[in-house]
């Protein structure tokens, strides 16, 4: 009985060993293939399982051109078709602009000017902070345009007065 007895000892001993093995194996694999342990650059389509490279394959599911970088440019296109002609601006229109600075609760008027031989046909109010002030009044008077901004807040502010002059 004794040498039946050892010789399953032995086979239990031979299995545990084997299964020991084999499982130390696969969790040394898995403990050794993570993408922090992967060099950047060495993973190609044909390293993923359906050698086929996707946005499922990448951490955030979108795959773009900052992903696989360095393409060549594809071939170029056909031309469109051209476009529709823009409409003729209005010969000799400029703009004119006077800044001014508002401080805190100030309500000021002022007048943007065109040149000379020049007429304003439009005009407004810009600010860095149209939050913080009121349009009173803006609108043409002849040969200029005429703004006036009342800053309700409590901190200066910088307004643009501005006209759209044409030559007359």
């Amino acid at each position: 009985m004794g040498g039946r007895n050892l010789r399953r000892v032995r086979f239990v001993l031979v299995a545990a060993l084997l299964l020991l093995g084999v499982t130390a194996g696969s969790a040394t694999a898995g403990a050794l293939i993570t993408g922090a342990r992967i060099k950047d650059g060495t993973v190609a389509g044909v390293d993923v399982r359906d050698q086929n490279l996707t946005g499922a394959d990448v951490g955030d599911g979108k795959l773009t051109i900052n992903d696989v970088g360095g393409l060549a440019p594809g071939p170029k296109g056909d031309a469109g078709a051209p476009g529709y002609p823009g409409a003729d601006g209005v010969p000799g229109l400029v703009q004119r602009s006077a800044p001014r600075t508002l401080e805190p609760g100030e309500q000021l008027s002022w007048v943007v000017f065109c040149n000379t031989g020049e007429a304003a046909v439009s005009g407004g109010v810009s600010s860095e902070r149209p939050d913080l002030v009121t349009v009173v009044r803006s609108f043409a008077d002849g040969f200029f345009w005429s703004v006036e901004v009342l800053n309700d807040s409590t901190t200066q502010v910088r307004v643009h007065g501005w006209a759209m002059c044409i030559p007359v």
